[in-house]
């Protein structure tokens, strides 16, 4: 849905969705919080990534090596390196300071 939003060049909406989704509990998901997080940082909605990001950890989904991957190279990719530095140091805190999975291939992390 966010996707078709933002082709529609609905942006404003997008920014709604997410704030409802702030208001709702989706439960422990993983895997749809990741397609999230994905997709926003693909359209450049770097704050809302992070607030999804909180409310991921919020509602007990854990973050896996994948979402901090996304998270991490979508960052970069897109010039947020003081934002990464942070992301990076709570990886680091959950899986050791070696975080070998970032050079891992991950589809779609941010063209």
């Amino acid at each position: 849905m966010i996707t078709v939003l933002a082709r529609n060049g609905l942006l404003k909406q997008i920014e709604l969705v997410c704030s409802f989704l702030k208001m709702e509990s989706w439960g422990p998901d993983t895997e749809g919080f990741n397609s999230l997080l994905r997709t926003l940082l693909h359209l450049g909605f770097i704050h809302t990534t992070m607030d999804c990001f909180r409310l991921m950890k919020l509602w007990e989904s854990d973050p896996d090596e994948s979402t901090f991957r996304i998270l991490i190279n979508g960052l970069e990719s897109k010039g947020e390196m003081y934002i990464s530095v942070t992301v990076r140091e709570e990886a680091q805190k959950l899986f050791g300071t070696s975080l070998h999975f970032l050079e891992e291939d991950e589809e779609m992390v941010c063209p």
